[in-house]
């Protein structure tokens, strides 16, 4: 297989080139490839596909672009895309990536370059440079600016300036200069193309039009950035004056290097105006600095880069403890050599025991260190305008460290663009206008280089999973692996396991400490900035993050954050953003906030101590009924056939979804969460909404077919009710458990559940909801494989609904169709699944609809009327994939299958499923695993040995075990 991204997206499978018609097909392709074998995550392919305003159905969508492209690289390359939670990878060989092989030539050719091996860099250049047919997938909008297409096209200049190297160093000048002229036109700034045009125009003889090149470099950056140009093309100029001069020593092709930074040489044109003394007073980079290696290059590219016409300025921010010093310090330290003016440091002391240092203290020290002159001025826009004097023209890097805001900040801000200035703060400085911004995030496998490097990598090799306890419990927080790190270095005797131990258990903070550092202390820091702000704003949200730490463990979104502090929305938005910049709270997408793990424990911490008993039960108690009125909302959007629950109240807004696509996919993301408010609801004064938050899932058990995550919500609701002597919850409780035991093909325990509920239901004299248990016992026969108990059930549940004078509701009716197919009354359940789906259509109940298409299209199969089987099959998964029902989905491409090879289309058949089983395996739904490897297993046997129509026979016994299988309700 061959795969080029440098140029247009291609693909040739080896015989042919393989046409990828689909945008966003090729925008998928395109990003995989991008990260060859590296798996790239949902969430960050969805983001890719759709930008920040997500369909919500983009999981689903998401799924169906993966299956379309596949089919589209046909089988052999289509099963290099995998699923490889949590998100999905391609498969690269060796060989095969144009853009791999690009860059291993450019590292060879680097290696090259410092050896002075001219030669090989003329080969490895000239190979890597043939390698590209234009700008990197430059037939896909939208991926010009992402990191890894922007480093391909660093490294294609980065290849021509050192293949240019090679042919001035081997006298090969003729046919270069339109070559490089051209160039240097594209890329003004860029130093190195420039001083090999004038090299090349001299020995060429046009020295003239050499010093005219350079005059016209120095400019360009004299009006658009206020510098010189740096020392090696400063060198070259004046070799190349030598010579005219007749000096001796010719002009060596190589002298000055590549690169276009200054060196701290003199101007000339400064003989008459003395440089102010250059500052040194960056504090000591650390050794052991691990990580951050984008970051790290995202800070070059703006600090030692071009800066226009405006100062290059970044600002670092993140939680404390997140490393925002130690990245300033190891990136200033490493672009030292560019600013020979001087390298200076300031902590503005912006978090911390004392108040923050003020702009006018901070100016009057710089003028000092600058050289100024006493006395200095006494009003700050005084103070400022001089220091942004004395630094202008001049090349200075100013590292301003742990910054309280904006306003601390804009007068420390120099004025020219020579100059580079750092910023780090616990804000977000969304006012630092003009700002590159880095927002640094938790630690993730350079944590485990870290802890290595701190105790010994043969230390963590002892005990890997006592290692990986500890490096979780530190959550990624660079001083908090650091802490650890030392207490390990400090007890050699220790094994892993002990501070595993203590760190993973309730109050980690207390162990997360060292002689003056503490990782609560840091965090409190934070806190204690906003509670004692003189803004209100500030103070309000001090307050709100204590309340907020009745909810730590789980993201909550805006409306449940209204409901947990009893706010308006806008209000309680407010109040997040505040936190969002002091970074005591994360955004994680979609609306919703959570706390880091550290910060989390912290703010528990305050709101068991800060909050009164009352306050936090009456916090909790919104949030939970919140959660309540929520499951109420999803229920009326998803379940198939329900009796009516009354919704709590609530005063906070309920999550804005409108389909049951975006309902079901608003439960997959909130379950840790409503297991949670659940099981808290039985110790508060509302016990009755642990059963109420749990009856409101039965659409998302239907749609998902009951993967056991909710068994312990449903227990504990159960218990709850039974305790609390709440019979419509016990009964409630009970039948839904024995609906979703019979999901999962338990059906002992669903009879079992099912009978309980019935029983209570008639000592209750409750009828129409003992309808239910008892066509839901039916169900569970008929699953079982025991048609006759089903019959008597259902005929039972049937005299039931004539007493109470009922019409038949299309749950019970679609129960009786599976029985009468399970029977072999085809005819028969082909009319009653029609009614059944008459009722879905004029109800608009998509949901049940799919079912019903299912199952009429599998008795259409018995019946061998196989055109009306498939159109009903194609409907049914329609709708399903629509609605995001991905087990329904993995069940009807089964039928859909089974269908196919019933009727001799066995390709047809392999191929659906093959879909089929892919899905049920990323669902865990063991039965469609079971079905669909049998089906391929009897596939591939027939196609061995058996002809169509004897094929045909294998599959027409009404398909077994599924016969009319349909949800059971509650």
């Amino acid at each position: 297989m061959h795969l080029t991204l440098l140029g247009p997206l291609g693909v040739h499978d080896g015989a042919r080139a393989v046409a990828i018609s689909s945008p966003k097909g090729r925008l998928l392709l395109a990003t995989l490839l991008l990260n060859p074998g590296r798996t790239v995550s949902c969430a960050s392919l969805r983001t890719v596909l759709w930008g920040d305003e997500q369909p919500r159905t983009a999981n689903a969508a998401l799924h169906n672009h993966v299956l379309r492209l596949r089919k589209a690289l046909g089988p052999l390359a289509g099963a290099r895309l995998r699923f490889d939670p949590p998100g999905y990878v391609f498969d690269v060989r060796d060989g095969e990536l144009d853009s791999q092989e690009f860059a291993a030539r450019v590292g060879l050719a680097r290696a090259a370059h410092l050896a002075e091996d001219w030669t090989a860099v003329a080969a490895e250049t000239s190979a890597a440079l043939r390698l590209r047919r234009g700008r990197p997938l430059c037939d896909i909008p939208g991926l010009g600016g992402v990191p890894e297409v922007v480093r391909l096209e660093d490294l294609h200049l980065q290849a021509l300036e050192w293949h240019y190297d090679a042919e001035l160093h081997a006298g090969r000048y003729d046919g270069l200069a339109s070559e490089l002229a051209t160039l240097a036109a594209e890329h003004p700034f860029r130093e190195a193309f420039h001083r090999q045009l004038m090299l090349v125009l001299h020995h060429t003889d046009r020295t003239a039009e050499a010093l005219v090149a350079y005059q016209n470099l120095r400019t360009t950056l004299v009006e658009e950035l206020g510098i010189d140009p740096g020392p090696a093309i400063r060198g070259a100029h004046q070799r190349i004056l030598a010579a005219e001069h007749g000096e001796p020593g010719a002009v060596d092709p190589g002298s000055g290097g590549t690169g276009a930074g200054g060196s701290g040489a003199r101007r000339e044109d400064d003989a008459t105006v003395p440089l102010p003394p250059a500052p040194s007073q960056l504090p000591y980079d650390i050794t052991d600095f691990t990580g951050r290696r984008r970051e790290l290059a995202a800070l070059r590219r703006v600090v030692a880069g071009p800066g226009g016409s405006g100062l290059r300025l970044v600002a670092i921010s993140g939680m404390g403890g997140i490393g925002k010093t130690a990245l300033a310090l190891h990136a200033a330290h490493r672009l030292g050599e560019e600013f020979p003016d001087g390298r200076i440091y300031v902590d503005l002391r912006g978090f911390g025991s004392g108040d923050p240092r003020t702009a006018e203290e901070v100016l009057a020290r710089l003028l000092l260190d600058l050289g100024a002159r006493t006395p200095l001025p006494t009003h700050v826009d005084d103070l400022a305008a001089l220091y942004r004097s004395m630094l202008a023209g001049r090349r200075a890097l100013l590292v301003l460290d742990n910054a309280r805001d904006t306003d601390q900040v804009i007068p420390l801000v120099p004025g020219t663009g020579g100059c580079a200035a750092i910023v780090t703060s616990r804000h977000a400085l969304g006012g630092l206008t003009g700002a590159t911004r880095i927002a640094l995030d938790p630690l993730e496998d350079d944590g485990r280089r870290l802890l290595a490097g701190l105790c010994g990598p043969e230390r963590l090799a002892t005990d890997p999973e006592a290692a990986a306890r500890i490096l979780a419990a530190c959550a990624g927080l660079p001083l908090a692996i650091r802490i650890a790190g030392a207490r390990l270095a400090g007890r050699p005797e220790w094994p892993l396991s002990t501070l595993a131990r203590r760190l993973g258990a309730a109050g980690r903070l207390h162990y997360l400490t060292l002689d003056n550092l503490t990782v609560r202390g840091v965090i409190a820091m934070s806190h204690r900035a906003l509670t004692s702000s003189g803004n209100p704003a500030e103070r309000a949200a001090a307050q709100a993050f204590r309340q907020l730490g009745l909810w730590p463990a789980h993201p909550l979104s805006a409306e449940a954050a209204s409901a947990l502090l009893g706010l308006g929305s806008d209000e309680t938005a407010d109040l997040l953003d505040v936190l969002v910049d002091a970074h005591l709270v994360q955004a994680c997408g979609g609306g919703y906030f959570r706390f880091h793990d550290l910060v989390g424990e912290y703010a528990a911490e305050l709101a068991s101590t800060e909050l009164t008993a009352r306050e936090r039960t009456v916090a909790l108690t919104r949030l939970q009924a919140w959660y309540a009125a929520a499951s109420h909302l999803v229920l009326t959007l998803t379940s198939l056939s329900h009796a009516p629950v009354s919704a709590p109240s609530t005063a906070a807004p309920l999550p804005a979804l409108g389909t049951g696509a975006e309902a079901l996919a608003w439960v997959e993301r909130e379950l840790p969460a409503l297991c949670s408010a659940a099981r808290q609801a039985d110790a508060c004064p509302r016990p009755d909404l642990a059963w109420r938050i749990a009856v409101g899932l039965l659409g998302y058990c239907h749609a998902s077919w009951w993967d056991g995550r909710l068994m312990g919500l449903l227990t504990g609701a159960l218990d709850s009710a039974h305790g609390h002597g709440d019979t419509e919850g016990r009964g409630r409780m009970l039948n839904l458990l024995g609906a979703v035991h019979g999901m999962a093909d338990r059906y002992g325990e669903c009879l079992e559940y099912l009978q309980q509920a019935h029983d209570l239901f008639l000592e209750l004299g409750q009828d129409r909801a003992r309808v239910k248990a008892m066509a839901n016992i039916a169900q569970a026969y008929q699953l079982m494989g025991d048609v006759a108990r089903a019959s008597d059930a259902i005929a039972d549940c049937l005299e039931l609904i004539h007493e109470l004078g009922d019409p038949l509701d299309c749950g019970t009716l679609h129960v009786l169709g599976g029985i009468q197919l399970a029977g072999g009354e085809a005819e028969r359940a082909e009319e009653s699944y029609r009614r059944v789906l008459g009722m879905c259509r004029s109800a608009g109940n998509d949901g049940y609809a799919a079912f019903a298409l299912i199952n009429l299209g599998d008795t259409l199969r018995v019946l061998g009327r196989r055109r009306e089987a498939l159109q009903a099959l194609n409907e049914g998964l329609a709708i399903s994939r629509r609605l995001g029902y991905q087990a329904t989905t993995a069940d009807a491409l089964d039928v859909t299958a089974r269908t196919h090879a019933h009727f001799g289309a066995v390709e047809q058949a392999r191929h659906h499923w093959r879909q089929a089983l892919e899905l049920a395996r990323e669902l865990s739904i063991s039965k469609i695993i079971r079905r669909c490897e049998d089906g391929l297993a009897d596939l591939d046997a027939v196609g061995a040995a058996r002809s169509a129509r004897r094929a045909r026979s294998a599959w027409s016994d009404g398909g077994a075990g599924r016969a009319g299988a349909a949800p059971l309700r509650a």
